[in-house]
């Protein structure tokens, strides 16, 4: 399914968000760290910057809880409400916006003078809203790899990942592949051959 580039980045935002957490990381709670939410706005070509005040990190945290709420509940109707509730709370004001150097126009969710927070909060809802709309909430999964909890948004053109990054946890599995076949032609050379 082709996902339009905003809703690319409300996934993104997402994913970075949710995986975030001390339990998803694996390491530590990463908000902790500034460097998270601007790894976050420069990975997704966001246009506005974090505040840094001790209400935004209240703010964040409670989305994150949200998103985490969104991917537990089975029931559409639950998640139906759920997004609405998260535009309703961002001060959503859908419009459409052009800037310096911009192709074509493109949506802004919240008014400028929106809170990061609210900003965040309007766009990873319009993403969650994309996947209820187009019927493909399944493509929002947890890795599959093993001892992994990070969370993905599969893009690709068929919905076959199962990974959350094919470079550490679908490689890991694909040399655990490999080797398991590699020691069962040796066995069975070594059985053919009377060892």
């Amino acid at each position: 399914m082709l996902f339009e580039t905003d809703v690319r980045a409300a996934f993104g935002v997402i994913t970075q968000l949710m995986n975030s957490s001390a339990r998803r990381s694996g390491e530590y709670e990463l908000l902790d760290d500034p460097a998270t939410l601007d790894a976050i706005v420069a990975d997704n070509a966001l246009s506005y910057s974090p505040e840094r005040t001790r209400a935004e990190d209240v703010e964040i945290r409670l989305l994150r809880s949200r998103l985490e709420e969104f991917l537990r509940h089975d029931d559409e109707q639950e998640r139906l409400d759920l997004v609405n509730a998260l535009l309703i709370s961002a001060g959503s004001t859908p419009q459409l916006a052009t800037h310096e150097g911009d192709e074509a126009p493109h949506f802004h969710y919240t008014m400028d003078d929106a809170s990061f927070s609210s900003k965040l909060t309007a766009l990873t809802a319009i993403g969650l809203a994309r996947l209820l709309t187009t019927r493909e909430t399944d493509r929002f999964r947890t890795c599959d790899g093993d001892g992994c909890d990070k969370v993905f948004i599969d893009v690709s053109k068929n919905a076959s990942r199962r990974y959350c990054d094919s470079q550490t946890c679908g490689n890991r599995l694909h040399a655990a592949r490999y080797r398991a076949r590699r020691q069962q032609v040796g066995a069975a050379a070594g059985a053919a051959s009377g060892e």
